[in-house]
C-alpha cells in the first residue's frame, strides 16, 4: 500500500471539501468498486470528520494516554441524506458529526 499516496489524498479531502475526501475514501477503504454503497461512503466520511473535530477537543494528553473512545460510523447514517457542511468547506472551517469523547477514568 502507498501510505504516503493514501495519506495526501486524506489530507487533500480535508482540505478541499468531502467531494474530495469521499474520493480517497471510496479509492483507499472501498477499493475504487464500482458497486460501492454511497451511503456508506457518506457515512465514513461523516464519520472521519465528526472524530476529527473531536480529538481536534481534547487535550494532548488525553489523546496520548488513551482516553478516547471513538463512535460507529454507522451512528451518521441519518445525516447522510443531508447535503454535508463540510461540501462547502474544509475541517478547519467545520463540518461532519462523527462523534468521539474522553473516557472518563472513575466514570
Amino acid at each position: 500500500m502507498q501510505w504516503r499516496g493514501l495519506m495526501a489524498g486524506y489530507d487533500e479531502g480535508l482540505v478541499k471539501g468531502d467531494a474530495v475526501l469521499a474520493t480517497a475514501v471510496w479509492r483507499n477503504v472501498f477499493k475504487g468498486e464500482a458497486e460501492t454503497d454511497l451511503r456508506r461512503l457518506g457515512e465514513v466520511v461523516s464519520y472521519m470528520r465528526g472524530v476529527l473535530e473531536g480529538l481536534e477537543e481534547m487535550e494532548d494528553k488525553a489523546v496520548a494516554g488513551g482516553e478516547v473512545v471513538f463512535g460507529d460510523p454507522e451512528s451518521e447514517r441519518e445525516g447522510v441524506l443531508v447535503r454535508s457542511r463540510g461540501l462547502d468547506r474544509g475541517l478547519k472551517d467545520g463540518g461532519g458529526g462523527g462523534k468521539v469523547e474522553q473516557v472518563r477514568k472513575g466514570a
